[in-house]
């Protein structure tokens, strides 16, 4: 199930429209566990949930500002039990952060599509997170870096397995990068303006120590999943990747 949020801010607009920093996701994320409740077990776990980062904002250098047309994100859960609660906390507490003016207005919800063969593309909603551990340290993949094509792909596999063995489920399907999206994009201009290319990773923020800033290199480049049609709407749930719960990696 995917809950579908649009918010507004109840400011003054114009000059004075609210501006949500850079560093949202933690905040973000900690709403999500606010409204899971304070018995909430899912924290530390394996997330069968994902989050979207936040549309509909103006970016500016100090983040991103929303006026009176306000903007939107949303939360996608395997465990419909989970998806009820958290859409009846968040009706009954309709702030999108603490001490903000932005309120959700509305939520909808929207069920898995239902795949039309053995293979699906989904474009990344929020870019997609990919590490690799090496001698114990994680380092974030690209996929503009070369070699890393077949070392993502078996890493976004694995995550999609570990994902199904946690929801006890078979254990089938295969993930992987759009290549051809990437190569193309890569070596064209992508029809923007200025000969720029069109970007296919981006450095997402995510602080939660005030003396320690912590960005992530994530890719915004379409996922590409093998498998049953239940494997495939699982992965549309879940996402792609790591971090999945606190806004890398969700799907549409």
């Amino acid at each position: 199930m995917r809950l579908m949020f649009s918010f507004v801010d109840q400011g003054k607009g114009g000059k004075d429209a609210h501006v949500v920093d850079w560093n949202y996701l933690p905040k973000l994320a900690g709403r999500l566990h606010r409204w899971m409740g304070a018995d909430n077990a899912e924290h530390g776990k394996v997330s069968l949930y994902s989050l979207s980062t936040l549309y509909g904002g103006k970016a500016s250098k100090d983040g991103l500002r929303f006026d009176k047309t306000g903007g939107s994100f949303f939360i996608s859960f395997y465990d419909e039990v989970l998806a009820k609660k958290v859409l009846d906390a968040a009706m009954h507490d309709r702030r999108l952060f603490d001490l903000a003016e932005l309120y959700i207005d509305s939520i909808q919800i929207r069920l898995p599509p239902q795949p039309k063969g053995e293979r699906t593309t989904y474009m990344a909603a929020s870019p997609v997170l990919v590490r690799e551990y090496v001698d114990g340290k994680s380092i974030d993949l690209s996929c503009e870096k070369d070699g890393c094509q077949e070392r993502c792909d078996t890493i976004l596999t694995h995550t999609l397995h570990t994902r199904l063995k946690h929801a006890g489920l078979p254990v089938d399907g295969k993930v992987s990068f759009d290549w051809n999206y990437a190569l193309r994009y890569a070596k064209s201009a992508g029809g923007q303006k200025g000969g720029k290319k069109f970007p296919l990773t981006k450095s997402m923020e995510y602080t939660t120590d005030p003396k320690k800033q912590v960005w992530h290199l994530a890719n915004l480049v379409p996922v590409v999943v093998e498998g049953s049609p239940e494997t495939q709407k699982f992965l549309w749930l879940v996402g792609a990747g790591h971090s999945t719960g606190i806004g890398f990696g969700a799907l549409r």
